[in-house]
């Protein structure tokens, strides 16, 4: 035996494994023999594993089954895997035992070690050598192959931990690794991986997240999503399978969502010592990230429910700045870039620059392909087709006396018109095109002495090429480049400025100062002029000849008074909308040539409009260096407007909660649907400078709105109500309080000016009908004198037969409403100058019997108007908490509401209404009231229900002042800094919370 085991193979694990084979001999006397037939039949370490795998033939068929799986699967997997983790993958009946088969059967290759970090068993090959042989053994196709089953198998264990089918699956390594097992698979599916994973990442995404954020693993999880990125993006470019381009985009949108949420998880703000560090990492987890990721996205429509059930209406999120933030590539051109347009299957992005140049980016990488040269001038536009005569996809630019076109992917130049001829490319087209006298010579002259460019459209075929020149339209066959001149001689008398071809090139409109022609592009025949009439006539032509019609419908009648700068057709060509120098866009019926919107917002010329691929979207661009989103509300109703573009400085909820109003600084007010969050109507005649306070009036009709610019508004509030009502001019400084009295009749102000006013709307309406004066328009009011400092806050009386008021000279003052006339001093003064806080907010109790305040330190007071001069009595609570918005309900009278939800001390209106100077305890209510349970706290971080907290705001979201949110029973609505307003309507019956990022 000693001879034998001397002359063996130099290779120790041969010799180990041949010894194990010997000792496992029920005949250990024949050991010379057993020695010397391994010599003859695995004289090497690969034949000897291949004679150890042979032995598995006298198993049972299954139990072979589950040995070769076992190996596939520890040869696959991306590092040893714990006993658990493998029984799992392999998914193997309760009666089989891992570890008899893993010592009994599959000892020639596997071993079983103590896990130092657990109290299970690792995984390895006893020898290196033996995870390439069968590595080997599977060769490329069938490692795919077990790529995909090890894919299927971890997202199965995922999925049944997430449903709770089985808690006591392992998740970490399929969790981590499954990314990595799909990066594998380079488009081949046989198994369904691509389709499964497709599925996962739509459903279980943002509680896949959350697993590796619990690990404090999102980092790597952005580097699997990276990878993942690449790989479907590879195949992409190289299959047609829809699943593989699904795939691709479900993953993108994955990886947008988790940088945005790592962006926002990394950035919020903290205030130290006020919470665990526990806390401090999961105050924003997946989840609650999901509820601030872009509405539109299909990761936030698929998955919000299933996280947030007891969420009755989830805040509508636009592209916000983090969220286009993140620009996927930065191109960059020494010199202004002009124009820029992506190719119609999405692959390139064309840009003109003033450098000369036009140069083509690949979309997914954003690396320059190609410059396309040549240009004497600044290169004005680009424009790119689908397809072309010999069925590839052209591109032309322009500068003002020459258009260049090539072949969009080979780069060919195909053609440069100068002077409206083809001067370039084959010269037998041109002698072709001579010989058969395409172009008469009057043609041509007349088409040289015009070609000055200031636009160009190509069809989606690529079949016809037009431009705007001067006065004429100029439209190029581009099978020839034979050239047609089309001129409207019934038209504008101004030089042509845009020209677009409809999307499926039927039609084509060109612009000329303030008037379109649209164009049958088959015929070349005029269709029609928008507006049907002429141009708009000076004003004082307007004020004779449409009397009959209001304002609103002259304008639409009139059209733009400045001239067209942007024009695009909707899908579908069914409305045209265009852009104009008198600041305003339009939306045009093509059909009747009607404007079916004007749509007033930017501040300068509009000078783009496009809309979105589905037609419902409308985006413009200005030189006010802003650009709007309009939203089709119904087929051709525009009215709502872009929303806000700066920072929403105040919110207001109707009393039914069934509309929102908030304003910005620039003077803008929006409503919303106080039930879907949607925007109903964009209002931006009244201000011009922020705007400090909103309020609505009891049946939520009306809305007053106060502003620094020295004015309030009256509006009346609906989608197709009349909007502005009344304006309220007097003031001689900022207003900051503003209220409606019970009845609607009377609207009370508060200035920096020192003066109350009181309007009386109800007599301004009566005698309004039949006045054209403005004076004898105008809201009467009485003026109150007596504040000597700014006046904060006015309330009306439950009766409405009382005003008060009071400011930063720290009285409350007493108005009597009966009588006519100005007051010189209120009817009582209550408080005096030694009191430190200056008075924030104030109202009456539901009785009329007490004034309740709170001032800048938070202190609630009550004031008894019936005691002459009487000083307040504080209310002693157990903390305070920041607000400046009071109101009480007729039907919880012992409730006080503020904009962060309901106070949390209960009022005693027999105690205050008897309360004499001194303090008044205030028992702490456990929790809310139960038609009041939410609540924002920690400085408009946190949204809680029951004191629970159960929303947390990223920066971004959060308020962007104190007064810039507003709780209402179970509605919280935020508005930012970005111009974004948000609404959470929590749902009215209580259930248990599923879902919380605390």
């Amino acid at each position: 035996m000693i001879k034998q085991t001397q002359d063996a193979p130099s290779n120790f694990l041969w010799l180990n494994m041949a010894l194990d084979i010997v000792t496992a001999s029920p005949t250990p006397w024949n050991a010379p023999d057993i020695m010397e037939e391994l010599k003859t039949k695995a004289p090497d370490i690969d034949t000897m594993y291949s004679e150890r795998r042979k032995n598995m033939a006298k198993f049972r068929e299954k139990d072979r089954d589950y040995c070769t799986r076992a190996l596939s699967a520890v040869a696959t997997a991306y590092r040893p895997l714990l006993d658990r983790e493998l029984e799992a993958i392999l998914n193997l009946p309760p009666e089989v035992d891992l570890t008899t088969l893993i010592e009994g059967i599959l000892s020639p290759f596997l071993k079983l070690y103590k896990d130092k970090g657990s109290k299970s068993r690792r995984v390895y090959f006893v020898h290196l050598s033996a995870k390439d042989f069968i590595r080997r053994g599977l060769n490329a196709p069938g490692m795919r192959v077990e790529h995909s089953i090890m894919t299927i198998r971890c997202l199965d264990i995922m999925r049944e931990t997430f449903q709770g089918a089985s808690s006591a699956l392992p998740v970490d390594y399929a969790a981590i690794f499954w990314i990595k097992h799909l990066s594998e698979l380079n488009g081949d599916d046989e198994g369904g991986a691509i389709s499964k994973a497709i599925n996962f990442l739509r459903k279980d995404s943002v509680r896949w997240l959350e697993v590796l954020d619990s690990w404090n693993l999102l980092s790597e999880a952005l580097a699997m999503i990276a990878k993942l990125d690449l790989a479907p993006t590879e195949q992409a470019r190289k299959s047609s399978d829809i699943d593989t381009q699904k795939l691709r985009q479900t993953v993108q949108d994955v990886s947008r969502f988790l940088k945005v949420h790592w962006l926002w998880k990394s950035t919020s703000t903290w205030e130290e010592g006020s919470q665990t560090e526990d806390d401090k990492n999961s105050r924003i987890n997946p989840s609650n990230s999901l509820l601030f990721y872009p509405s539109r996205t299909a990761l936030r429509q698929e998955q919000l429910k299933e996280h947030f059930k007891w969420l009755a209406a989830a805040p509508i999120i636009n592209l916000s700045d983090t969220a286009s933030r993140e620009s996927l590539h930065a191109m960059r051109h020494p010199d202004w870039v002009r124009g820029c347009t992506f190719s119609l299957d999405g692959r390139m992005v064309a840009s003109a620059s003033d450098d000369r140049r036009v140069r083509l980016w690949d979309v997914e990488t954003g690396k320059l392909q190609h410059v396309l040269e040549g240009f004497t001038g600044y290169v004005y536009s680009v424009a790119i087709s689908k397809s072309g005569p010999n069925g590839h996809a052209l591109l032309a630019a322009f500068e003002s006396k020459a258009i260049r076109v090539w072949e969009l992917y080979t780069g060919r130049m195909v053609t440069i018109l100068k002077d409206g001829v083809d001067t370039e490319d084959v010269a037998e087209r041109t002698d072709k095109a001579d010989n058969e006298g395409d172009k008469s010579e009057g043609e041509s002259d007349e088409i040289v002495q015009n070609f000055d460019v200031a636009g160009i459209s190509i069809t989606q075929d690529g079949a016809r090429l037009a431009a705007a020149t001067r006065k004429q339209v100029i439209v190029w066959e581009t099978d020839s480049f034979k050239a047609t001149v089309w001129e409207d001689e019934e038209g504008s008398d101004k030089f042509l400025q845009r020209v677009v071809f409809s999307q499926e090139g039927r039609l084509l409109a060109s612009s000329a100062g303030s008037q379109i022609t649209v164009w049958d592009a088959i015929t070349g025949k005029v269709a029609r002029r928008l507006p049907k009439c002429r141009p708009r006539p000076p004003d004082e032509a307007l004020e004779d000849s449409q009397d009959e019609l209001d304002e609103e419908e002259q304008d639409k009648a009139a059209g733009h008074s400045g001239a067209i700068d942007g024009l695009a057709f909707s899908p579908g060509a069914k409305f045209l909308a265009s852009g104009s120098d008198d600041h305003t866009a339009r939306i045009w019926d093509v059909e009747t040539g009607t404007t079916l919107a004007v749509l007033r917002y930017h501040g300068s010329h509009v000078n783009s409009v496009s809309f979105s691929a589905d037609g419902i979207y409308l985006a413009t661009g200005s030189t006010d260096e802003t650009i709007g989103i309009w939203k089709q509300q119904t087929s051709g109703d525009w009215s709502c407007g872009p929303g806000h573009t700066k920072e929403v400085r105040c919110v207001a909820i109707s009393e039914g909660g069934e509309t929102i109003a908030s304003a910005s600084s620039d003077g803008v007010i929006c409503l919303w649907d106080g039930v879907t969050g949607i925007r109903q109507r964009t209002m931006d005649q009244g201000h011009n400078r922020s705007v400090t306070a909103l309020v609505f009036s009891q049946d939520g009709t009306r809305l007053v709105s106060a502003s620094s610019d020295n004015h309030a508004c009256v509006w009346e509030v609906g989608v197709k109500k009349k909007g502005l009502m009344h304006r309220l001019e007097g003031h001689e400084d900022w207003i900051r309080a503003v209220a409606v009295s019970p009845n609607m009749s009377l609207v009370a102000t508060g200035s920096d000016d020192k003066t109350v006013r009181v309007w009386d709307i109800s007599a301004a309406e009566a005698k309004e009908a039949g006045k054209e004066d403005e004076a004898e328009r105008s809201v009467p009011c009485r003026v109150f004198k007596g504040h000597t400092d700014w006046v904060y806050s006015v309330a009306f009386s439950p009766d409405g037969l009382h005003l008060a008021s009071a400011g930063d000279d720290r009285h409350v003052m007493i108005w009597d409403l009966e009588g006519q006339g100005d007051k010189a001093t209120p009817d009582k003064n209550l408080g005096n100058n030694a009191m430190s806080d200056l008075i924030r907010g104030l109202v009456f109790s539901t009785d009329g019997g007490s004034v309740l305040t709170v001032g800048t330190s938070m202190v609630v007071m009550v004031w008894n108007p019936n005691v002459p001069e009487q000083e307040p009595c504080l209310l002693q609570v157990e903390n305070r908490s920041d607000f400046k918005s009071m109101q009480i309900r007729k039907d919880h009278p012992n409730v006080l509401l503020n904009e962060s939800g309901a106070w949390p001390f209960e009022l005693d209106v027999a105690a205050m209404g008897n309360a004499a100077a001194g303090t008044l305890q205030c028992p702490r209510r456990d929790v809310p009231p139960p038609w009041s349970p939410v609540s924002v706290i920690d400085d408009g971080r946190w949204i809680t229900w029951d004191n629970d907290k159960v929303i947390f705001l990223p920066t971004e979201f959060q308020p962007a002042s104190s007064s810039s949110y507003q709780v209402q029973g179970h509605s919280v609505v935020i508005g930012t800094e970005s111009g974004q307003v948000l609404l959470f309507r929590l749902e009215r019956e209580h259930r248990a919370r599923t879902s919380s990022p605390a």
